[in-house]
């Protein structure tokens, strides 16, 4: 199997490929004649998402693309290899997954992290490294950029 990296979406390797082989000769042939010297876009079929023509994949791997051909084990999920996932999250913020090699998007980052609010008038908690920005909801303070007046709003991310 193949799965889309944008919609996570799983489809057979044989499929797959017909399917950007077919996108990429239908683009080529409505466009141009130099079809084997450019390298034109194929789509997801669920999302739409564009890969290069170098993209078309080739190799069966597992979802964490660490093993190739992965082999059927009873005890695992279908089509992983039962390694520690250590994808980066998303957005990044230094942690990896730790979740055994699994298919669709990475949870959240469930990191313990002691973090202060926008202001910085809070004392220090510990959060969630995915929920590590929070607001206090005290009045802000800080001056404007105009340098005569404060900033009213409830603590904030962003510029003043």
């Amino acid at each position: 199997v193949w799965s889309c990296c944008a919609c996570y979406c799983i489809f057979h390797m044989p499929c797959i490929q017909k399917w950007a082989k077919d996108s990429i000769f239908l683009v080529s042939s409505l466009t141009d004649d130099d079809f084997e010297k450019k390298d034109y876009p194929w789509p997801c079929p669920k999302c739409r998402y564009e890969y290069k023509r170098s993209q078309t994949p080739a190799r069966y791997n597992c979802y964490c693309g660490k093993v190739e051909d992965p082999p059927l084990d009873p005890w695992l999920v279908p089509h992983s290899c039962g390694q520690v996932c250590e994808t980066e999250f998303k957005p990044s913020c230094g942690h990896k997954c730790l979740l055994l090699c699994h298919p669709g998007p990475c949870p959240p980052c469930p990191k313990m992290v002691t973090t202060t609010c926008f202001c910085k008038k809070a004392k220090p908690i510990p959060r969630r490294c995915s929920a590590k920005d929070w607001s206090c909801q005290q009045s802000c303070g800080r001056m404007l950029l105009c340098g005569q007046h404060k900033c009213e709003n409830p603590c904030h991310k962003g510029i003043f």
